[in-house]
């Protein structure tokens, strides 16, 4: 699924809880390098044994689980 960061929120350290256009809320269960924000373009793919990667433009990618 490809689409745009609308919103960004600190939820511990170095995590985020990231709004999507597409009305669906991700939070990183990894640490990220950079604070996303918004605007930018990001891809959430499945990653194996059901989890979730989201590739956020100009970062690793990092393991994301669907909060809404």
């Amino acid at each position: 699924m490809k689409t745009t960061i609308t919103g960004v929120r600190a939820s511990s350290y170095a995590r985020y809880l990231i709004q999507l256009a597409n009305n669906t809320a991700w939070e990183t269960i990894e640490p990220l390098t950079l604070a996303p924000r918004p605007g930018t373009a990001v891809i959430i793919k499945q990653s194996g044994f059901g989890g979730f990667k989201a590739l956020i433009d100009g970062e690793r990618p990092v393991l994301v689980k669907r909060q809404r």
